[in-house]
């Protein structure tokens, strides 16, 4: 068996439990054991909110174990694999998840975070390479309001970003599928009538 930690990151509005939603959601067609947790106290106003994704994966010709699958959803300090930053001064105040073996995925946006000044970018940038060397930065914001005319593809925009360019076990593949399933409008209706 082996596991696999995610760490997503950024403030109140954007998406992060949505996006941790969506991995743990599409890893379980591929077999996987999944858990995670979330911080949803100030997620409406503004604050910050993390989500984590934490993978029990079988290796070749072995079942899912029920007794070897990660029981608690936090990903604990120093051990995630991959961190997802969708605004950078968030990176900064969850430097404790990542070690210099963890994968960072930046989204190159600062927006002012309740209580909290805002880092410039570049900053955040030279803090993370003193502790990994595997950092990815891409303006996904930028990118999202300049082909669609708003921020809103921001996440999908660094999903796809992980799945051509970390080591997410997930299979684009599947990815795609789970997307196009009629579980995925299941999601969604619930997500919008508040549900989910």
């Amino acid at each position: 068996m082996k596991y696999y930690n995610i760490h997503i990151c950024g403030v109140g509005g954007t998406g992060v439990m949505g996006l941790g939603m969506l991995l743990k959601e599409a890893a379980v067609p591929q077999g996987f054991g999944v858990v995670g947790a979330e911080s949803r106290g100030v997620s409406q106003r503004g604050g910050a909110v993390t989500s984590s994704v934490r993978y029990s994966i079988p290796e070749t010709g072995e079942t899912l174990d029920e007794r070897r699958v990660l029981y608690s959803g936090e990903v604990p300090y120093g051990s995630a694999d991959l961190m997802i930053a969708t605004e950078s001064t968030e990176a900064l105040r969850n430097l404790q998840f990542i070690s210099k073996e963890s994968r960072v995925v930046l989204n190159a946006f600062t927006l002012p975070t309740r209580g909290v000044d805002p880092v410039p970018v570049e900053k955040t940038i030279d803090v993370l390479k003193g502790i990994t060397n595997r950092l990815y930065i891409i303006d996904a914001s930028g990118i999202s309001l300049k082909l669609y005319g708003s921020y809103r593809m921001a996440n999908p925009i660094l999903l796809g970003f992980c799945l051509a360019h970390t080591d997410i076990p997930l299979k684009r593949e599947s990815m795609e599928a789970f997307l196009r399933s009629a579980e995925r409008e299941a999601l969604v209706i619930g997500l919008r009538d508040g549900k989910a």
